[in-house]
């Protein structure tokens, strides 16, 4: 027991004699303070998940690739999903209804004009097949 501290002893004075060397070869005073400070075993910090992702896909253009054709199948999916919501589309349509570039066109009998400027208007709805069976069902529920 009286060897393992000695041997303890002698240790730290070697730790103390080498602090002391370093600080001859570092500070030309020995007036400053300083610690010595084991980190060669300290684990660097690992950058976060978006720095990772960010990093990753501008240096591989497969990654690149492979997360626009994700990004492309959302919309996909988001455009499908919209085609179970009801539409209602409203046209107006103004213009010349002749064959010939002209306001008015003279018919030989009796020289009448008519208006070759026209307009139309249409509405058009869509149900989608999933709101038409609700609403079947909703109606043989009803008793209607």
């Amino acid at each position: 027991m009286q060897e393992r501290h000695r041997q303890l002893q002698e240790a730290e004075l070697g730790l103390l004699n080498a602090r002391l060397d370093l600080a001859v070869l570092i500070f030309p005073n020995l007036n400053l303070n300083f610690e010595i400070a084991d980190d060669l075993h300290a684990a660097a910090p690992l950058p976060t998940i978006e720095d990772i992702q960010q990093r990753s896909t501008h240096d591989n253009p497969d990654l690149r690739v492979a997360l626009e054709a994700v990004r492309q199948a959302r919309y996909d999916v988001f455009s499908a999903r919209a085609g179970y919501f009801p539409a209602l589309t409203f046209d107006y349509f103004y213009g010349i209804d002749a064959p010939n570039f002209g306001v008015n066109t003279v018919i030989n009998p009796g020289n009448q004009k008519f208006s070759n400027l026209g307009s139309s208007r249409g509405r058009h709805s869509k149900y989608t097949d999933l709101e038409l069976g609700l609403h079947a069902e909703q109606s043989a529920a009803s008793g209607a």
